[in-house]
């Protein structure tokens, strides 16, 4: 019993140093003393691998039950402190319906300081699929700050054309 009770004390350290809560070292009973820098290296590593997680962003842009068209995006998602200082590594864009003939094109707007730019250099192509992320992304450009506005821009699509559009993007911090 003493063990779980110990485990629940751990839980809350966790919760509390990852939240940012100053605490004393008087709370955390059933430890001793000389324990302390150890368990203070391991939420210190914790608190770096939550920092350097992915971390996704999702955008649904078209209904299920909605034609997709072509256009700018006009949707912004604005980077919070918790996503600025990252890069974006991945995205991926689903359909509900696939088209047919020809391909649905996705790029990936960064608008920073009333500047856009495209963020992938091969933007994402739904062909003859319901999902797919075999976009490049432009290194040069992937980075986000907070305050940055991004857009999903749909530059082409089926002739026969499909429903429902989401993009969900990933963003980690880089080494």
């Amino acid at each position: 019993m003493l063990n779980q009770f110990i485990n629940h004390k751990f839980i809350l350290v966790i919760c509390l140093f990852v939240c940012n809560i100053v605490f004393a070292s008087e709370v955390m009973t059933g430890f001793e003393e000389k324990d302390l820098p150890a368990w203070n290296e391991r939420l210190r590593k914790l608190r770096s691998d939550i920092d350097t997680a992915e971390k996704n962003a999702c955008w649904i842009i078209f209904e299920s039950d909605e034609d997709v068209a072509t256009g700018n995006g006009t949707l912004a998602l604005t980077i919070s402190p918790a996503l600025g200082g990252t890069n974006l590594v991945n995205a991926v864009a689903s359909v509900h319906t696939k088209g047919v003939t020809n391909t649905t094109d996705i790029q990936i707007r960064r608008r920073r300081a009333g500047v856009n730019v495209d963020m992938l250099s091969t933007k994402i192509t739904i062909g003859d699929e319901y999902y797919v992320s075999d976009e490049v992304i432009d290194t040069g450009k992937n980075d986000i700050e907070e305050g940055d506005q991004l857009y999903i821009d749909v530059d082409a699509i089926h002739t026969t054309t499909p429903k429902g559009l989401s993009v969900t993007c990933t963003f980690k911090k880089l080494p």
